[in-house]
């Protein structure tokens, strides 16, 4: 594994530790207040997150495998041909779905990347272009002409 691999792996785990932290934190806060705690599921629940990739369109799949190769807005939203504003909405979906799966508040973009690379890393090819209706390289073999072949994605 090189360098950088490593270097994300531990930016990874580090932003699902920063978002435990913050639920431990509104745990205890809640105790202290003499109320009952919300009760959870558990942040790192990969049937979870592999459900909230089910139910993203192939718009969101594509979004995402750009933020799984650290591009900027500006670049998703010239890639799409859209605002930078609507590559912010397409963003706070991914955060939605990945909320309402696990139950838990996801307001970071890169916490909701790092879980979804958790579960991607382990699926094979077939088995994410099933579930996302694009290839699992879209991102990386993409050309001018996939706005013809997937015209869908440019909506």
């Amino acid at each position: 594994m090189g360098e950088s691999n490593i270097s994300k792996e531990l930016e990874n785990r580090m932003l699902i530790l920063e978002t435990q932290v913050s639920q431990l934190k509104e745990m205890v806060l809640s105790l202290a207040a003499g109320k009952q705690p919300v009760q959870r599921r558990e942040v790192d629940d990969e049937e979870q997150v592999y459900d909230a990739l089910r139910g993203l369109t192939a718009q969101r799949h594509a979004t995402l495998q750009m933020l799984l190769d650290d591009a900027t807005q500006a670049e998703m939203a010239e890639r799409f041909q859209i605002t930078e504003e609507a590559v912010k909405g397409r963003m706070m979906e991914l955060r939605r779905a990945l909320s309402k799966e696990l139950d838990a508040k996801i307001s970071s973009t890169k916490v909701a990347v790092a879980k979804y690379r958790q579960v991607l890393d382990g699926m094979s090819d077939d088995r994410y272009e099933k579930i996302a209706g694009i290839s699992r390289d879209w991102h990386e073999s993409w050309t001018e002409n996939d706005r013809e072949i997937n015209p869908r994605l440019y909506k």
